[in-house]
This record gives C-alpha cells, sequence and structure tokens, in this order.
C-alpha cells in the first residue's frame, strides 16, 4: 500500500502553530521571571522575595523613618543654598530675576523659588529703559558697524527723512544711509545722510562733502 502524503499546505500550518506555541511559552516563561523579580542588587544578579509579613516591616520601618524633618533634611540636600540676604538686596537695587540668577551663578527657576520660600514679593513685570548704558548688552565704543549706525538712526531718525545732503534729492523711490564723515563712527554727530548713489561715490572719493563746523 502506498502511503498517503501530506499535503505541504498542512506541514506549514502545522510549522506555523508550533512557533506560535513556542513564542507563547516563552512568554509566560518571562512573566514567570518578571513576578519572581522583586527587587534588584545588580546586572542579572536578583534578591529574594519578601513574604508578607517582611514587606509589613519594611514598611512600618519607612513610615517611622521618613518623618518631616527627615524630608527636610534629604530635600536640603538638593536644593541649592543661597544667600536670601543678598538676594533680597540685589533685588531692591532694580535687578531682575535672570539677572540675579546670572549675577549668584544660578538659574532664574532657583532665584523664584527662593524668593517665593522666604517671602520676598515679586514685582509686577514691566517694560524698563534699557537703553545705552542701562542696556546689559551694551558694548560702548565697542560695538559693531551695524550698531553704530542704528545708533544714529535712533537719536536723529532715518536719513531718508533728511533727503541727500550731496544731491539734495528727496525722492521716496530711493534709498537713503548716514554716511560717516571722518571716520569717528562712536560720534553720532559725524554723519550725513545720503542717497545709496551718492554714498557710493562719496566712498570712493568721486564725492567731496562740505564739513560745516
Amino acid at each position: 500500500m502506498k502511503r498517503e502524503e501530506v499535503p505541504d499546505v498542512d506541514r506549514q500550518t502545522d510549522r506555523q502553530t508550533d512557533r506560535q506555541t513556542d513564542r507563547q511559552t516563552d512568554r509566560q516563561t518571562d512573566r514567570q521571571r518578571l513576578t519572581h523579580l522583586s527587587l534588584f542588587s545588580g546586572i542579572g544578579e536578583t534578591m529574594k522575595i519578601f513574604t508578607e509579613d517582611t514587606k509589613r516591616k519594611m514598611s512600618e520601618s519607612a513610615i517611622r523613618r521618613c518623618t518631616p524633618e527627615w524630608r527636610r533634611n534629604m530635600s536640603a540636600r538638593y536644593v541649592t543654598q543661597l544667600d536670601i540676604t543678598e538676594v533680597e538686596r540685589l533685588y531692591s537695587a532694580g535687578h531682575t530675576q535672570t539677572e540675579i540668577a546670572i549675577i549668584l551663578g544660578t538659574t532664574r527657576k532657583v532665584i523664584w523659588r527662593c524668593m517665593k520660600n522666604n517671602g520676598i514679593t515679586a514685582r509686577v513685570a514691566a517694560k524698563r529703559n534699557q537703553r545705552a548704558e542701562k542696556n546689559s548688552m551694551w558694548k560702548g565704543d565697542n560695538a559693531s558697524y551695524g550698531a553704530l549706525h542704528l545708533r544714529v538712526e535712533a537719536k536723529r531718525g532715518k536719513a531718508k527723512d533728511y533727503g541727500c545732503l550731496y544731491c539734495g534729492t528727496k525722492d521716496d523711490s530711493y534709498c537713503y544711509d548716514w554716511a560717516n564723515l571722518t571716520g569717528n563712527y562712536c560720534d553720532i554727530n559725524d554723519y550725513a545722510p545720503l542717497c545709496r548713489k551718492c554714498h557710493r561715490q562719496y566712498d570712493a572719493g568721486k564725492v567731496v562733502l562740505q564739513i560745516v563746523g
């Protein structure tokens, strides 16, 4: 008698079923291992499983140990220690919380928390005058080329409001610049309003301006 051959489809189905069974078995084994891991003392090393009575005793011991004073002491280890008097003095002098944080070498959030915990009332946020020397980013005579021209515009207005000092045009379609006259870029009065064309000719030495005064 000829042996009846099992179709390939049935063989594949049996293989898939076996694989699924193996995967399920592995997952169950992993779950059992995880349920037995209560505490870790190192990589690949586990502690013994505690009984309910032991867990109860450990919980009671932790409650007796974790008093409010103990919690404050533990919290103080991670709190940045600041001189409250110095913080209050700087804030009363007009410094912002960010500026105080930079001076004391910490963050604004730490200063804010310090003020809150010590009863220092914060001012209402308002826009301050931070022009010139009052600005923490003020560089004085060491300012960049663009910053020096912005100072002239801030004090004397835009060059297009004056028109060109050389050709006299005031056409709105033209571009106008503040051109420095003698190289003293820090003097806001050492600039003349010129249209872009005359400005380029002046920089190239083709235009001579008469300086009055």
